[in-house]
């Protein structure tokens, strides 16, 4: 569809080689970001997704900061990062001013039944805490999705 796409990984030795091993099957082109890449590489890869060269822009978090990918306008989280800090420092790569879409689609999958399900409901939980702490009314002034919200949308896309 022409559209480009953003792949968070916590594990840059051992997910990143398996997703592009198994997009090539595909026939989409990709770029590749991770922290022991020199800077060359890391430059090259970052300009071939944003001249269009390239479809998807698979990254560690060495990618959450530091790099602006606006033409994206998907953003998937293979495993979700252990902090919302993180979580929103990966969003915010591809959610800039200077994005020219009117909305940017963003995914985590957590795999059910595994030890990060578990991390997963603590995060909640913990958005919780935050949301008691500061009210959700402070929260939704300050463009914050609120713990009730999050829950909400994850019963409506929870597969049975």
């Amino acid at each position: 569809q022409g559209e480009q796409a953003v792949v968070f990984t916590y594990f840059a030795s051992t997910v990143l080689p398996l997703l592009t091993a198994s997009t090539g099957g595909y026939g989409w082109s990709y770029s590749v970001n991770k922290g022991d890449m020199s800077l060359t590489a890391r430059n090259a890869s970052i300009r071939a997704f944003r001249a269009g060269e390239t479809q998807i822009f698979f990254t560690s978090d060495a990618g959450a900061k530091g790099i602006n990918l606006p033409e994206a306008t998907y953003l998937l989280h293979y495993e979700r990062p252990p902090l919302h800090s993180l979580l929103i420092q990966r969003a915010d790569r591809i959610h800039r001013i200077d994005s020219k879409a009117e909305s940017v689609w963003m995914d985590s999958l957590v795999a059910r039944d595994t030890i990060e399900e578990g991390l997963y409901n603590l995060n909640l939980r913990r958005n919780d805490w935050s949301d008691k702490l500061l009210g959700d009314d402070e929260a939704s002034e300050m463009d914050f999705v609120s713990a009730a919200d999050r829950r909400n949308l994850l019963r409506i896309g929870k597969a049975n």
